[in-house]
């Protein structure tokens, strides 16, 4: 018998590699739901600032802005600060506001979570596409109050995440509020999700290595004791073999002693008939009686 089973990781190792694919899925799962969610508050949090830029600088105010656009106006200043708080608050790259009017786009005031030199130049700048131009343009041209998300590609910031909203004056006129985020912001956020989850699963895989010592040391304790358990089972085997050619020798002596016990009665029989006989011829009685002869 063995003294040792053939395929004792054969179980464990499926194990094992149930748990790690379960862990990597899992890791997967998780990665790609933080970032749908992730996307989700980015795109509504852009469209709370769009709405609150809309409330902030109605139609009245950001037409009288239009018309005193000036470095050192007060009110430009102060709305300008105003935009740079909410940019900043919600990391935004930019929030403008602006007007269209007969094809053309015209930012009245902007504001960005960069230094306020740089915030107003960033606005225009990331309106310098001409995907997104075209498709406030066609916003403009349907004439209604509308809110849209739009992605586009920028040459030099890369993808840019837009919320906006128009809101028509007259056909040929209204007003427009942007809130845009780089996909940068979004990846770098995505990106450290995923090296915490990764992180999170090295720690997941190295939490079975302990119930892999445990397993090995269990499993050769168990080999031990199997292999104990077949040798006590090999020696039984032994004996009782042993026990079963010694009756087997007994059960032939018996056979022999039985076939010489049956010839000599036989001959006797046979001598007890032939005396009875001499007897007869004798006119003599017979002396034995015969029951049977085999």
């Amino acid at each position: 018998m063995k003294d040792r089973p053939t395929n004792r990781y054969g179980t464990f190792i499926l194990a094992a590699a149930v748990y790690v694919a379960g862990v990597i899925l899992f890791s997967l799962w998780s990665f790609n739901a933080h970032r749908r969610a992730l996307r989700n508050y980015v795109d509504k949090a852009l469209v709370d600032a769009a709405f609150a830029l809309e409330e902030l600088l109605d139609s009245d105010k950001l037409t009288e802005l239009e018309q005193n656009v000036s470095a050192g106006n007060s009110d430009f200043l102060a709305t300008s600060a105003q935009l740079e708080r909410v940019a900043m608050h919600g990391n935004f790259s930019a929030v403008l506001a602006g007007t269209v009017q007969h094809k053309h786009i015209n930012i009245v005031v902007s504001g960005s979570s960069e230094s306020r030199s740089k915030h107003r130049s960033l606005a225009h700048e990331l309106l310098l596409t001409e995907k997104l131009e075209k498709r406030i343009l066609q916003m403009a041209s349907a004439g209604r109050h509308a809110t849209e998300m739009f992605t586009t590609t920028h040459p030099a910031f890369g993808k840019i995440r837009y919320a906006l909203i128009y809101n028509p004056d007259t056909p040929e006129h209204g007003h427009l509020y942007a809130a845009a985020q780089e996909s940068r912001y979004i990846e770098q956020q995505i990106g450290s999700q995923l090296l915490r989850m990764g992180i999170a699963a090295i720690g997941m895989l190295l939490l079975a290595i302990p119930l892999i010592t445990l397993f090995s040391r269990t499993q050769r304790l168990a080999a031990q004791n199997l292999a104990e358990l077949n040798a006590h089972l090999q020696n039984d085997v032994e004996i009782r073999r042993a026990r079963e050619e010694e009756l087997k020798d007994a059960i032939k002596d018996l056979e022999r002693f039985n076939a010489v016990t049956a010839e000599r009665e036989c001959r006797i029989i046979e001598l007890k008939a032939e005396v009875n006989a001499l007897l007869k011829e004798m006119n003599r009685d017979k002396r034995y009686t015969i029951d049977k002869i085999d």
